[in-house]
């Protein structure tokens, strides 16, 4: 959970680890679902959100729309009371990145 700004020490080669397994989960397509990716990034001024390649970003914002039910909310992996926790985090996730 080294995202967010931080003064420890290994924060920076953390935050390149998350950044390189983000860019293989991408290339091999083994993300569960765009929810989980944009766990990660959840704004484009993130230390991933800026380093990541923007067509990656670009593909998994489009995946993560695409991911959204006909009745507006998103599907969970989880129990289905986490519905609107997920619905309410990737909507959040599509503003922050100018997609609503």
């Amino acid at each position: 959970y080294f995202l967010p700004e931080s003064d420890h020490p290994q924060a920076e080669l953390y935050r390149a680890g998350i950044l390189w397994w983000l860019i293989r989960q991408h290339q091999a397509g083994t993300l569960d679902d765009a929810g989980h990716f944009f766990d990660y990034v959840r704004r484009p001024d993130t230390y991933t959100g800026r380093n990541l390649p923007p067509a990656i970003i670009a593909a998994q914002l489009d995946r993560l729309a695409g991911e959204q039910a006909e009745d507006g909310g998103w599907p969970s992996p989880y129990a289905t009371h986490w519905r609107g926790w997920g619905t309410v985090q990737n909507l959040l996730t599509l503003r922050a990145f100018g997609q609503v």
